[in-house]
């Protein structure tokens, strides 16, 4: 493999942001597209890479999406990453996001746990649980409006109310017929919604929940409904272009991701 550019004396340092979220599912096209929006789609140099100063990495779980199974595929796809990285003195990931959902999953602690331990033993790449209550699709409805009732998913052999079903209020503020995470997700929620609403929504849920239930920040998460999308992943940068990069993902097998990086142009 070719070695990658030096940078310069005087560059900044290049971040490079993995985001590894449950299966190839609704959280993951949203993200892609949500990266892909910031600018047009195109091709770069892999010996380019070390140069620019944000990269992000965005591509759903291949090996499950338990809870524990995400934080450990995460961690696989890092220290790969950052192998060859080092091997060809680049820089390695500087953050790793596992975006994952409450639900009913009885790992979420023990991947928490390991996370901590993990960030522990190595202290080259971060990794952040990125948590919703009671999934991703609160992020959604929060582009609508603000919401303290508890929100759920559609359960086999439960009754829930439309007015907490997340899935019945996709459909009625998308005016579709049935929601079934469509890749085009993206598209529709920026299309009927308000990006900037459900920031102001997410934040306020979160202060709700930490004046309501005096908790601490770091146990939001244990409440429904409650994301922490907006906090992390909401920042538009000044200037962006997206690629798709097919020389890395010879080295990252079967995966589908989007490379984007920002200047302050």
């Amino acid at each position: 493999m070719k070695k990658l550019q030096q940078r310069k004396k005087g560059d900044k340092k290049p971040e490079i942001i993995l985001i590894i979220s449950e299966d190839m599912k609704s959280s993951t096209f949203y993200l892609q597209d949500k990266i892909k929006s910031f600018g047009i789609p195109t091709k770069i140099k892999y010996d380019k890479l070390p140069v620019l100063k944000t990269t992000i990495e965005t591509k759903g779980s291949k090996d499950g999406s338990a809870r524990i199974t995400v934080v450990k595929y995460a961690i696989k796809e890092k220290n790969k990453f950052n192998k060859i990285q080092k091997r060809n003195n680049s820089e390695p990931f500087s953050k790793v996001y596992c975006v994952m959902d409450v639900d009913d999953d009885p790992t979420l602690k023990k991947a928490k746990k390991i996370i901590e331990i993990e960030n522990r033993q190595d202290k080259t790449s971060e990794i952040i649980p990125i948590i919703s209550n009671e999934c991703f699709e609160v992020w959604y409805v929060l582009h609508f409006e603000y919401p303290t009732r508890e929100l759920e998913r559609k359960k086999k052999g439960r009754i829930i109310k439309d007015n907490n079903r997340l899935d019945k209020l996709i459909e009625k503020y998308l005016d579709i017929e049935e929601y079934d995470k469509a890749k085009n997700i993206f598209t529709l929620i920026n299309k009927k919604g308000d990006e900037s609403l459900a920031i102001k929504n997410a934040e306020k849920l979160n202060k709700h929940h930490l004046n309501t239930n005096k908790i601490s920040e770091d146990k939001i998460y244990t409440k429904n409904p409650s994301t922490q999308i907006a906090k992390r992943f909401f920042q538009k940068p000044s200037y962006c272009k997206i690629y798709k990069n097919d020389k890395i993902r010879n080295y990252i097998k079967d995966t589908d991701f989007f490379i984007i990086f920002c200047t302050n142009k």
